[in-house]
């Protein structure tokens, strides 16, 4: 590491040990992006959650319980489920929303990106 990098560094003593705590801090530069984002949302409202389960209480699950793999029937079963859930808690656009990145250049000068 460079130690042009390094704005403070340091000891941290302690008396109840022997041994003690090295510190440095480092300068980084951090630049910010800001991008704009879908927000999709479901209802689970009374009546789409008491649709949902009157659906499921009179699907057909015979193609489930025919299934002798258990990986097979339970994929047939997250079908069945699945179908229903998309059709009761359908995704709606809510609005455009912004996401703030935060990139960090590290000691390599490779990005870190981090969505906040």
């Amino acid at each position: 590491m460079q130690t042009s990098k390094i704005s403070i560094s340091g000891i941290i003593i302690n008396d109840t040990s022997d041994h003690f705590a090295v510190f440095a801090i480092i300068k980084r530069k951090i630049y910010e992006k800001i991008k704009q984002h879908q927000i999709l949302t479901r209802s689970f409202s009374s009546k789409n959650k008491d649709n949902f389960n009157n659906l499921l209480t009179s699907t057909d699950f015979e193609t489930v319980f025919k299934e002798r793999c258990s990986d097979a029937a339970y994929n047939a079963f997250m079908d069945h489920y699945l179908k229903a859930y998309d059709k009761h808690f359908h995704l709606n656009m809510l609005k455009y929303g912004i996401i703030c990145e935060t990139i960090t250049l590290d000691d390599e000068g490779t990005d870190q990106i981090i969505n906040i």
